[in-house]
């Protein structure tokens, strides 16, 4: 049975301008691990949260964006 990754989104965001997988699109760290780790996707089904687009599977299409998860955001 594959395993959930739930990460946070990326402050670090590919400058593509069509909407790309969340996968491709978040560009920190802990998303540039993920992509050499497990490229094709086989070893964990991965899930983000997103002050913009709320929680999401990380195959969503997604458009570039800045915002911040602040507590009134989030309520």
């Amino acid at each position: 049975m594959p395993r959930l990754l739930i990460l946070a989104c990326s402050a670090t965001k590919s400058p593509e301008l069509d909407r790309i997988p969340a996968f491709a699109r978040y560009d920190g760290p802990l998303w540039r691990t993920l992509r050499s780790a497990d490229p094709d996707g086989r070893r964990a089904r991965v899930a983000f949260l997103s002050a913009h687009y709320g929680f999401r599977d990380a195959a969503t299409p997604i458009a570039d964006y800045d915002a911040r998860l602040t507590r009134d955001l989030a309520e």
